[in-house]
């Protein structure tokens, strides 16, 4: 009973059931009177404690109503590399080596040399960190301790997700900013999302290569998707196709996964989309979110535990040019 909890409760409890047994059993006078003047007081009800809610136990479901969880994309999609070191390069091709007819058959063969670049990765830390009581430790029947790691577990990959797309230089610039190689701009003026197109997604997969089409997908706002939706083309077919049996959602038949962390506040040059092959982008792994530490004595005369997670990435555009943003207009 929770009223054992609390001992001014638990005395009332106490001495109502004392005075009920001496006044059942022993038939004492002085108990019987002190329950007539109890129960004279007003009907007995759960409402009030003195008239009976001490007796009824408060109930709990011992299950944690979480929020909601969005799905994350980067390392489901990128391409992972594990690292041994703070420090990676990634050889690049930048051109391809040519070829040409020559003329006549005793002439000079032109060169035609490819030239390369790398990507560098370097890892930086992203890491949570939790102080606790050890009284709610002790007592609470909600396991914190899987809550925490869950969540921290988490929101390490959201954060990802984040750099990837909306980074803003520290410790990566994402894939809505000029990082991206190319874009497709909505017309002058069109400064809102609702003036996305089915020409604007037909555009964005028009200019990358066809190399770069064979993997590649759409990562959109949740307001993109709701245009999508009504988008049609000149035969008044729609353009977006539900998900369903195991198979993505798509887009022009380009498979599309939807992200919260592309912003769905219409502004000026503003994307709402990313169309590539996300296997040209690196995410170095040099230490994942994994157990959790714990420290039990760094507050000490608090009485408190701290607990963290570390974890090391590193984050880099592979090729720019694999990837082209949908936006809106300068102004």
């Amino acid at each position: 009973f929770e009223v054992l909890g609390n001992e001014e409760k638990a005395n009332e409890y106490s001495k109502f059931m004392i005075a009920f047994l001496k006044a059942r059993i022993n038939q004492d006078p002085a108990a019987k009177a002190w329950l007539t003047d109890f129960y004279q007081k007003g009907n007995l009800a759960e409402g009030s404690g003195a008239t009976g809610g001490y007796l009824v136990p408060d109930e709990y479901i011992w299950e944690m109503c979480m929020l909601a969880r969005n799905a994350t994309i980067a390392l489901r999609e990128c391409t992972v590399i594990p690292m041994s070191t703070d420090q990676m390069y990634v050889p690049a091709e930048l051109t391809l080596a040519s070829v040409v007819w020559t003329t006549p058959e005793t002439g000079q063969i032109s060169a035609g040399e490819p030239t390369f670049a790398q990507v560098s990765l370097a890892a930086k830390r992203l890491d949570g960190l939790a102080t606790i009581t050890n009284e709610l430790l002790q007592d609470s029947a909600v396991d914190i301790v899987s809550i925490l790691t869950e969540q921290f577990g988490y929101e390490v990959a959201y954060e990802l997700d984040n750099q990837v797309l909306s980074g803003t230089g520290s410790p990566v610039s994402g894939l809505v900013t000029a990082a991206c190689g190319y874009s497709v701009v909505f017309a002058s003026g069109s400064t809102n999302f609702s003036a996305v197109t089915a020409d604007h997604f037909s555009d964005a997969i028009y200019t990358l290569t066809s190399g770069d089409t064979i993997n590649a997908r759409f990562i959109i706002n949740r307001i993109g998707v709701n245009y999508a939706r009504k988008l049609k083309d000149t035969t008044n077919n729609y353009i977006f196709a539900n998900p369903g049996a195991g198979v993505p959602g798509t887009i022009w038949e380009y498979p599309y996964f939807m992200s919260e962390k592309i912003t769905n506040t219409s502004a000026v040059s503003t994307a709402l989309a990313v169309f590539g092959n996300f296997k040209k982008y690196y995410i170095g792994r040099r230490m994942a979110a994994g157990s959790l530490d714990v420290d039990p004595y760094g507050k000490f005369d608090y009485n408190q535990t701290r607990f963290r997670i570390i974890s090391r990435w590193a984050l880099a555009v592979g090729r720019a040019t694999a990837f082209v943003r949908v936006m809106t207009a300068a102004s």
